[in-house]
């Protein structure tokens, strides 16, 4: 089977080359009906292919090539009618995609439970995943509602996210950094209306409604896909078959499905925007259900013990553990995960200084979380938990954007064109943090009370724009975790065709707080088409 999908992912990207050399130029977007429909979108395949895959690991692969997705957008842009007092537009997009590696590696493919390779292979639900965005914008004067599915920023972070609040992100298919933020988020069905005020600091007022559709965060991917833990890692008991997080994982997603439309998931948030003394600034309000879950001690010491009760004994018969052997996770009585309210406030502001680094651009970031819901265990791990507790806590983050001029490279190489240079500096703490809480998910070790991290982006524009390279990278200062990735762009002629070619590494002076991507070092290839 490595040799059909070495053969196939070959096909592909033959196939997508031929395109280049027999297309003829494009535009960014092509306009119909005298430029009343817009249409855009692109084509993109990704692959990695891991660099120091563990001897551990290779049993549950063909190839070190572990993911290979073919994706698609297409947007739809149409403006029914645009006068000097009122516009009415219409907007949508759906995606597609086809991750072939778990489809062509038999080793890969019996490695991901079955029941959530389905969802990861391709999509399967219309209104989840293919419908991206769909909304109606109507203006009339200072007034702008928009109503639908849609995507909305608050922040301007590259790596990390502080009041960037309304949207959860999606983390099957990448992480911030290496892939966009807006390939990340996941829509919501919202009502968003601004009002342009005539007020002094030209104050601009927002109000974000969701009646009630709920969207849970997806912090992992199936298990022994590229993006999440080896299964080696997950399932005890056998080589194949579930194992526990994939076990835990379905029952999230059945219980998060479960409540997508309830009038009490609904969701308010509050935002006003100004320019006062050359800052360009926000203070927003958001009050909403997490995103991420916490457990029901009592009801996941349940759930859990009918995983090792039908697993054991199918072990100690010599049968490899499968989905068969286990009791339907859609089954069991009681809710095993909850997703309690809570409340953000927060603010943002950028600005420049004429008389200190002019070409410089300052922001900042904070969000304060009151009452937000955590688990508690008595070894601070989510392996022993024994209730829950609210906990206010604070994010902020500190950027520097500017742009310099590299000897010789600029004139000669980047034709005049400037280094862009932005370093971050982002802090997350929970205030007054007791002995026994669960902070896993916010990347903070038992004996400490915040995550720090320093994060950088460099990008270089040379030969007229035709090669790019860009480089992401950050350092968290408390667990001495790394990320790396160099990126060399080439831009064919026409400028829709791109072709990314670079890699990204992960690394740490103490080998207990790895974490799932500390093996998964790959070179990148990404060919991307866009009209």
């Amino acid at each position: 089977m490595k040799k059909s999908f070495i053969t196939a992912l070959t096909l592909c990207i033959a196939v997508m080359f031929g395109i280049i050399c027999t297309s003829r130029p494009a535009h960014a977007s092509f306009q119909l009906y005298n430029g009343k429909l817009e249409i855009s979108g692109f084509l993109k395949n990704t692959t990695y292919y891991r660099t120091n895959m563990c001897d551990r690991d290779k049993p549950y692969h063909d190839s070190k090539i572990d993911f290979s997705k073919n994706a698609a957008l297409l947007e739809v842009l149409y403006n029914f009618r645009e006068t000097d007092t009122y516009s009415l537009r219409f907007f949508g997009s759906v995606r597609y995609w086809y991750e072939m590696a778990s489809q062509f590696d038999d080793e890969l493919r019996h490695s991901i439970p079955s029941k959530l390779r389905r969802n990861y292979r391709n999509p399967r639900s219309f209104d989840d995943d293919v419908l991206t965005e769909l909304y109606v914008d109507y203006i009339h004067g200072p007034w702008d509602v928009r109503v639908g599915k849609q995507i909305i920023t608050w922040g301007e972070l590259d790596v990390d996210r502080a009041a960037d609040v309304v949207n959860p992100i999606d983390l099957r298919w990448g992480v911030p950094g290496i892939e966009a933020w807006e390939e990340l988020k996941r829509a919501k069905w919202l009502i968003r209306t601004t009002y342009q005020s005539t007020l002094p600091g030209n104050l601009l007022f927002e109000n974000i409604i969701n009646p009630g559709h709920f969207l849970t965060a997806l912090p992992a991917p199936p298990t022994g896909t590229h993006w999440s833990a080896s299964q080696f890692r997950d399932n005890p008991f056998s080589k194949w078959g579930p194992g526990v997080f994939g076990w835990q994982l379905t029952r999230w997603m059945h219980e998060a499905r479960e409540q997508r439309y309830d009038i009490h998931n609904w969701e308010l948030g509050f935002r006003v925007r100004g320019y006062t003394y050359n800052i360009d600034w926000t203070l927003l309000w958001w009050n909403a259900p997490s995103s991420g879950p916490i457990v029901d001690p009592v009801a996941a010491k349940g759930y859990t013990s009918q995983y090792f009760g039908a697993a054991i004994p199918a072990v100690i018969q010599g049968k490899q553990v499968s989905w068969n052997d286990l009791p339907d996770p859609t089954d069991y009585p009681r809710d095993v995960f909850k997703w309690r309210r809570y409340q953000i406030f927060g603010a943002t502001a950028q600005t420049t200084f004429s008389n200190f680094m002019p070409s410089a651009v300052w922001r900042c970031e904070i969000a304060y979380g009151k009452h937000e819901p955590f688990n508690v265990s008595t070894d601070q791990t989510k392996t022993n938990i024994y209730g829950v507790r609210r906990q206010d806590t604070l994010a902020f983050a500190f950027s520097w954007s500017d742009k310099w001029e590299i000897p010789w490279v600029t004139r000669h190489i980047c034709t005049g064109k400037q280094m862009e240079t932005t370093i971050t500096y982002y802090r997350q703490n929970v205030l007054n943090r007791s002995h026994d809480l669960v902070t896993q998910d916010y990347y903070i070790d038992k004996s400490d009370t915040f995550n720090e991290k320093i994060s950088m982006f460099l990008q270089l524009y040379m030969l007229n724009y035709a090669w790019v390279f860009t480089c992401v990278g950050s350092y968290q200062t408390k667990s001495d975790r790394w990320f790396i990735a160099p990126i060399l762009s080439y831009v064919f002629p026409g400028e829709h065709w791109r072709i990314d070619a670079g890699w990204k590494g992960y690394g740490t002076k103490h080998g207990y707080l790895r974490g799932s991507y500390f093996d998964k070092d790959s070179v990148i290839f990404r060919l991307r088409y866009e009209f």
